[in-house]
Formats: C-alpha cells, structure tokens, sequence
C-alpha cells in the first residue's frame, strides 16, 4: 500500500499496483485522445479496412511522433507531421536520364499503338488498320510514339535477357 494524494488534495492509501497500471495506461490514453482528434478514417470504410488502417497507419504514425517529439524534444501536431510525412514519402529521386531510359506514360491525349497500326496495315492496308486498332493513352517517353503495354515491352525489350 502506497499513500498518495487525489484531485481534491486529501491523502489516500492505494495499492502499488493501482499506481503502476494508471502510470502505464496515462500513454495510451494520451495516444487515443491525440488519435480521436485527427482521425483519417471515414464512415464509409468496411469494417475490416477500418482495423487494417488502424493498426498499419494510424498507430505506426502515432509511434513516429512519438519518437520525433521524444528525439527533437519539439512538440508537433499530428496533422502537420503527417503532412510531413507524406511529403517525404512522394518527395521525387531525380534520376540522370539517358538515351536508352524508355517508359510508358500516360497521356491526355489518344493515338494509335504504332506496333499494331503497323501489323493491321500490312494485313488489309490503311482503313482496315484505321477501323480494327484500338486508340489507347500509354506513349513512350523516349520515342514520343503511343505503344499498347504488349507492344511496348516487344518493341523496347522489357523483361527480355539479351
């Protein structure tokens, strides 16, 4: 038995182990209250999604600001840092590019695939090509020609050893 005293300032004699549960359980509610605040989860979500973002995102994020603030010894909101967070994740690797560094890339704009306009013209000529090849939006980046993902992997040997 420990003497402590309440919210009203009067003396009272717990148990230790009354004393060491509330001690522990102060951080998780403490990580609930700042969770409940900013939750990212919606209504519309299943149930089962719901616990997986839950225990994935929300608990993991929570951990890592728990982390920082304890590391930095900087108090953050949980919603700037992950805005932070998120930032760094998208931030974007610059890559040197060379001539042969061919994607596919998705354009606004529609064409042919060259590959199969190519085939179709040869099997009935040009109107036949025009009426049976599908117009797609995937456009080598490289070529600056539009490709199907089948043709695009042929034509610029993707997945292939040499």
């Amino acid at each position: 038995m420990v003497k402590t005293t309440n919210k009203f300032g009067s003396d009272i004699v717990k148990p230790k182990l009354i004393l060491d549960y509330n001690k522990g359980k102060s951080l998780v509610d403490v990580c609930d209250l700042r969770n409940s605040y900013h939750n990212p989860l919606r209504r519309t979500l299943k149930w089962y999604k719901k616990i997986a973002f839950e225990l994935l995102l929300n608990t993991s994020v929570l951990n890592a600001l728990s982390l920082y603030e304890e590391i930095t010894q900087k108090k953050i909101s949980i919603t700037s840092f992950r805005e932070i967070l998120i930032e760094n994740l998208l931030e974007k690797k610059e890559e040197i590019p060379t001539e042969n560094s061919h994607k596919l890339l998705e354009t606004k704009s529609r064409g042919r695939c060259s590959n199969c306009y190519k085939h179709m013209v040869a099997q009935g000529g040009r109107k036949h090509a025009q009426s049976i090849t599908r117009q797609i939006r995937t456009k080598c980046s490289s070529c600056k020609r539009f490709y199907c993902i089948q043709c695009f992997s042929e034509e610029h040997k993707i997945g292939k050893t040499k």
